[in-house]
């Protein structure tokens, strides 16, 4: 590694931490701390592959930084005009779950009958025959049924429902309704929707959304009146953190994740701190000698969510191929600021970060300076760390992660706010 790259990653390391200790004592959790959050975790890991042989490397650095400082100019100058609050205002209105009701249950009941017809199409659950295989002995191929699963028409529209609307609808069930009977089918029902594709990331943002909402709605609390339920909290962040621990390991033992010899601690670690990030590396030496875009990748992206059949190689299979020898198997996206690098070059990068340092520190003072009952936090937690965990790919990725599908949730919810269907009294 070059002595200009080094000293390039330290700058990073000590902007980011520095920045990220500022926004902790100031706001304890907020978007802008997530952001930075995933975006250190994101460089930390591209410092790993980062080879001096290539010029493009040490340019992909300087894009991470130069976003940094960015974002960081950008929230500060929204923190100036927003004033966003130290803490987010919760008041509990169970009341507003009677005049939701009809209308969650209408899309949980959708949302059942669709993922039921998905896994039976694909040829079951994944996750479930792969537990059955194990406990029974019999042989089971979790890449093939995987394929089978991806295979199904509309799977994208199906991941919406299956990864985001029903568990977030579930969540706020479970909140307001506890210990009743029908949270625990619920409960159930959701998780194995949740991991039945063999996919972890879907699991890994629910895992991440539940521990922000509890934060949200138990812990600041706490800090602010009292500590007496501390040690109750605690537990439920264990049982949260415990079971969904679980579920991720056994994920990635049957999705064949673990290497011979290893441990599913470093499988899941690489899935962290290497995959993307070495697709990060690979695809920013691909897009340094491609010719800027002037926005077509991203165009034809988005065209790409939509029916009917686009003929557009994405860049994503491009490095790929580029990656693994000319085969288009598969997809290996850039990091969010090589598409942008790609897109519209170095202003691509500097734009991009402007307007997310002012959308994270809006959207922080819009939840801050209103009383938001569960639901609405539920939706804050979701919408923040969606955003957040975008560090990779271009804007599509809120289509696919599903923060524009939150979005679409929030304005159901506040439209049945104003118009309630309410059955008898």
């Amino acid at each position: 590694m070059s002595a200009n790259a080094t000293i390039v990653i330290l700058i990073y390391y000590i902007i980011s931490i520095f920045y990220m200790l500022y926004l902790f004592g100031k706001y304890k959790v907020c978007p802008e701390l997530l952001w930075c959050a995933s975006q250190f975790f994101m460089f930390f890991g591209i410092t790993h592959f980062i080879d001096s042989n290539y010029k493009s490397d040490e340019l992909l650095l300087w894009m991470y930084l130069l976003a940094l400082v960015c974002f960081i100019i950008a929230s500060n100058t929204a923190q100036l005009i927003y004033a966003p609050k130290r803490t987010i205002p919760v008041e509990r209105k169970p009341e507003f779950f009677q005049c939701r009701k009809i209308y969650i249950w209408i899309m949980m009941l959708v949302s059942i009958a669709l993922c039921g017809m998905f896994f039976a199409r694909g040829g079951g659950n994944v996750f479930l025959n792969g537990i059955w295989s194990l406990i029974s002995g019999n042989e089971y191929s979790t890449k093939y049924s995987r394929m089978g699963l991806l295979s199904v028409s509309g799977v994208g529209y199906i991941y919406q429902l299956r990864v985001v609307i029903f568990p977030l609808l579930v969540l706020y069930y479970i909140i307001i309704k506890k210990r009743r009977a029908s949270s625990v089918i619920l409960a159930i029902l959701m998780l194995s929707f949740l991991v039945g594709t063999g996919q972890r990331g879907g699991l890994f943002s629910f895992i991440a959304i539940v521990v922000i909402t509890l934060y949200y709605l138990y812990g600041d609390k706490e800090e602010q009146e009292t500590t007496q339920k501390k040690p109750r909290t605690i537990m439920i962040y264990i049982g949260v953190l415990g079971i969904s621990g679980l579920l991720f390991g056994l994920s990635t033992v049957l999705n064949g994740r673990v290497a011979e010899g290893g441990s599913v601690f470093s499988a899941i670690l690489q899935r962290f701190i290497e995959d993307n990030q070495s697709s990060a590396v690979w695809g920013f030496r691909y897009i340094n000698n491609e010719p800027i875009q002037y926005g077509k990748d991203w165009l034809m992206q988005l065209v790409d969510i939509l029916p009917g059949q686009n003929n557009y190689m994405s860049l994503d299979t491009r490095i790929f191929a580029y990656m693994h020898g000319g085969s288009t198997a598969g997809t290996a996206p850039p990091c969010i600021w090589g598409s942008a690098y790609y897109n519209f070059g170095v202003l691509g990068v500097v734009l991009l970060s402007t307007i997310l340092g002012f959308v994270m520190t809006r959207l922080h003072a819009k939840f801050s300076k209103k009383k938001n009952d569960e639901c609405s936090v539920i939706i804050y937690s979701a919408e923040q760390f969606l955003l957040a965990y975008w560090v990779a790919a271009g804007p599509i990725v809120l289509f696919n992660n599903g923060f524009v599908s939150v979005l679409l949730l929030n304005m159901i919810m506040f439209f049945a706010l104003r118009y309630p269907l309410v059955i008898g009294r």
